[in-house]
């Protein structure tokens, strides 16, 4: 039997933890085929799905965690901020949600109650969440899977190929954020074509042609 050493950083543990658990569900999986009868194919996939999807999980919640910062002050947009606190939170990832402890801020001067005194967090900055901790791959499968038919039918899909384990209502919330953030972008696209196009007299057709 092969035995092999690996040099492996401390906030990595979980997924090591999550390879061992696979390794030993391979082996007794591997164990119970003896005797030449037929088996479960289906069942081992299913379960063979499930180790995977916890290792994935594993691996983004020690990639989401190497995005935090912990100092005192931050400065976003040449605006500063000051640390108020730190808390676990859920990350939610096409393979299921993972909680990460990450530090919370607000910007200086203000206080709670106040529309610039909203607290951010720069693992959700650095990561381009959407909404309150969806991924923004997770977040593009989800509205995608909801344009093609209802956020029931998305879900049930969903379940059968065991990724996205989320409720219908978040299907529909999350395909109405990523709609919000196309209509946003669209409209920026617009503005900026509108200010790049290079007019000439004869071509001039006038700002109501152009502006809204």
């Amino acid at each position: 039997m092969a035995k092999i050493v690996l040099d492996v950083p401390e906030a990595f543990m979980g997924l090591v933890d999550s390879w061992r658990e696979q390794l030993e569900s391979v082996k007794a999986t591997v164990g119970r085929t003896d005797g030449g009868k037929a088996v479960d194919y289906g069942q081992i996939e299913r379960e063979a799905s499930e180790i995977c999807r916890k290792s994935e999980r594993e691996v983004h919640r020690a990639i989401l965690s190497a995005l935090d910062i912990d100092v005192p002050t931050i400065v976003i947009g040449g605006v500063r901020y000051n640390r108020v606190g730190r808390c676990e939170a859920p990350y939610h990832t096409v393979a299921g949600s993972v909680p990460v402890e990450r530090s919370l801020y607000r910007q200086a001067g203000t206080r709670g109650g106040q529309p610039e005194a909203k607290v951010v967090d720069p693992v959700s900055l650095r990561a381009g969440v959407v909404g309150e901790g969806w991924l923004p791959h997770t977040a593009r499968v989800m509205s995608h899977e909801v344009q093609k038919g209802t956020s029931r039918e998305a879900q049930a899909t969903a379940q059968e190929y065991g990724l996205l384990p989320y409720s219908r209502s978040s299907f529909e919330s999350v395909a109405h954020l990523v709609g919000a953030l196309a209509v946003a972008e669209h409209q920026d696209i617009e503005d900026l074509l509108i200010d790049a196009y290079d007019r000439h007299p004869e071509n001039d057709l006038g700002d109501a042609r152009w502006r809204r």
